[in-house]
């Protein structure tokens, strides 16, 4: 599992993470495809029907990115020592400061502003127009301290997602992702080095299966620019790599997302197991409480404010029966890193 089906929005974090509580779903077992170097097999189920093969074809003809140079066949033939392995990475998580998140709101003649800590802005701009099917003109992107990014904070679909509940409910709408929807996409490596002596490689052979889950969005981009990077820092004089890009279905983690429109209150998120709590202060309006089960929370010091814009949004893969969920409205806290305000001179229009 992994895929989002339903969103809540509501005006404050307890009220968006009460409603999730509530949601269920029916699934039904369709066929599928778990691992990533069966996908592109014969008579395997499609995951994807844009790509019918899970692969994706690179320059019209390859199902894997190539690059080769010198004598790779030769090279192992003179070898002292021939060492290979294979490597299995798990869905991993770049760990910045903070989340991807992003503020959406309308602005006038049907515009809307998005502030979102991404580390490619424009990157993150192509994304929202494409998954919306919107003219970019529509949309003012804001950068601002990125609170670190490492590669993780390029491909994310909070930026869409923001600016689609800003469209529903014509209000700021505030995203983010918790630390395990973080988690990017696994890989598995088969690497083989001829190796002399006098410790001088002399060349490398690796094929990699990149798990895509069930959508690429930039993956092959990544997989492009990553495949130039494997000889390592070495000058390796015969290289033959190929990797190929693959769908299957995603993988299982923390089976929930969120959206919030903000109220105008503070909100303190506090980790407490895989879902985590959240305490909340401040104001926030509901109009129809009685629908969302309450839970206790606890209030911070007295006088202590204080703004996490890394637990924001939420929502449930899973069921789909829910009660009315209101949509608030309120000022717009820039998600920058947590509770600082981006300075406006770094603004990118």
């Amino acid at each position: 599992m992994g895929e989002t089906v339903a969103w809540v929005i509501a005006d404050t974090e307890r009220q968006a993470r009460d409603a999730v509580a509530l949601v269920r779903v029916d699934y039904a077992v369709l066929p599928h495809v778990l691992d990533v170097e069966k996908a592109p097999a014969p008579n395997t189920p499609v995951v994807n029907e844009i790509y019918p093969n899970n692969s994706f074809d690179y320059h019209g003809k390859y199902d894997h990115q190539k690059l080769r140079f010198g004598d790779v066949n030769a090279a192992f033939a003179q070898a002292d020592h021939v060492v290979e392995a294979e490597y299995h990475m798990s869905p991993i998580e770049q760990a910045p400061i903070e989340t991807c998140g992003t503020i959406s709101a309308p602005e006038t003649n049907d515009h809307f502003a998005c502030h979102t800590n991404t580390q490619a802005l424009f990157f993150s701009l192509g994304n929202t127009v494409k998954l919306l099917n919107i003219a970019s003109s529509r949309l003012h992107f804001i950068g601002g301290t990125a609170g670190g990014g490492f590669g993780g904070k390029v491909d994310s679909i909070v930026e869409p997602t923001a600016v689609l509940g800003a469209m529903l409910t014509g209000r700021p709408v505030k995203f983010a992702w918790d630390w395990y929807e973080e988690m990017q996409g696994g890989e598995r490596w088969r690497l083989k080095d001829s190796v002399m002596n006098d410790g001088h490689i002399v060349a490398r052979e690796f094929t990699g299966f990149f798990d895509s889950g069930a959508y690429m969005r930039l993956s092959p981009y990544a997989i492009i620019k990553g495949t130039g990077h494997l000889p390592g820092p070495y000058s390796i004089p015969n290289v033959g790599i190929q990797r190929l890009l693959l769908h299957h279905q995603p993988h299982a983690r923390d089976g929930h997302a969120r959206l919030w429109d903000h109220g105008g209150g503070f909100h303190h998120g506090m980790p407490d197991g895989p879902r985590g709590r959240s305490r909340q202060h401040g104001s926030g309006r509901a109009t129809d409480p009685q629908r969302l089960s309450r839970r206790r929370y606890e209030s911070p010091p007295e006088g202590r404010q204080e703004h996490r814009p890394d637990r924001m949004l939420s929502g449930r893969r899973g069921k789909g029966r829910l009660g009315d969920i209101a949509t608030g409205g309120g000022a717009i806290f820039p998600c920058a890193s947590a509770g600082a305000t981006p300075d406006p001179r770094n603004r990118h229009r």
